[in-house]
């Protein structure tokens, strides 16, 4: 994987789309040091997306849960919860 500063990556934004274009190699961008982005080629992305998606809210979930066991997110019964969605019967 072929890397670049956030800097560098504006400086070589065609020279990089080219590579991942042509299959030559995924590009991770970096900012002051710590990596934020990789490029890849879309058709790449679309075998992953599913499971980049099931991630990430595996992520948010464990993230409610943490905020309810720390006293910060409000709990609901299932018929409130019906109740405030609309339907109750």
């Amino acid at each position: 994987m072929i890397q670049y500063s956030s800097k560098e990556a504006r400086q070589n934004w065609r020279k990089i789309l080219d590579t991942v274009l042509r299959r030559e190699s995924d590009v991770l961008i970096e900012r002051n040091g710590e990596p934020i982005a990789v490029i890849l080629p879309v058709a790449d992305y679309a075998f992953i997306r599913e499971a980049l998606v099931d991630y990430r809210d595996g992520l948010e979930a464990d993230s409610i849960y943490q905020a309810w066991k720390a006293g910060q997110e409000e709990s609901l019964s299932i018929s409130e919860a019906m109740r405030e969605m609309g339907l109750d019967e």
